[in-house]
Formats: structure tokens, sequence, C-alpha cells
């Protein structure tokens, strides 16, 4: 578990992916979001910063897809999406 309300599942499997709970969302083939703030507790930006740090520390596995419990996966390139979200300074965030 990255935190009480997220987890991440390594698939070491051919390129590797990652699937990933309740944290992020991704509408279509748009980039990677946060749920929206009501969903994230009483301090939504301090679980904000709290969960890029732990999706950064995935980035020490080998993956390529990330597979989302909601919206759409992300097949190629999983892994610099992942990354490019991490080191966003504002992430966006999803409307509900």
């Amino acid at each position: 578990a990255l935190c009480p309300d997220e987890t991440a599942l390594h698939i070491p499997r051919g390129v590797g992916a990652f699937a990933l709970a309740d944290g992020v969302v991704r509408h279509q083939d748009g980039p990677l979001g946060f749920v929206p703030d009501p969903y994230l507790g009483e301090n939504p930006e301090a679980v904000k910063r709290a969960l890029q740090r732990s999706y950064g520390r995935l980035l020490e596995f080998p993956f390529d897809h990330l597979l989302l419990a909601h919206g759409w996966p992300w097949i190629g390139g999983g892994k610099q999406a992942l990354q490019d979200f991490v080191e966003s300074d504002q992430p966006p965030t999803t409307t509900a």
C-alpha cells in the first residue's frame, strides 16, 4: 500500500505494468490527474504531495503500462507519464 487509501500492484510480466487504485485517474487519452479534492480527505494538498512522493518510488521498478481503477489505461509510455506526473509542480485535479 502506498498510503491507507491507495495501493499499487506491480505486474512484472512482459514490459511490466502497475495497477493503481484510487489516487489518480485518466480521462480518455488525457494526462494523469488526481481524483477530485473531496475524495482526498480533510487536507487534499497534503495527500497529493504524499501521493506524488509515493508514486515516485514506483519509478524504480521496470514497467511501461499503467492500469487505473478509474479511467483509461496508459498502454506504452506509462512510466514516463507517471514520472511527468510526479515531477509536476501542480498535477491536474479532475472534476467529479
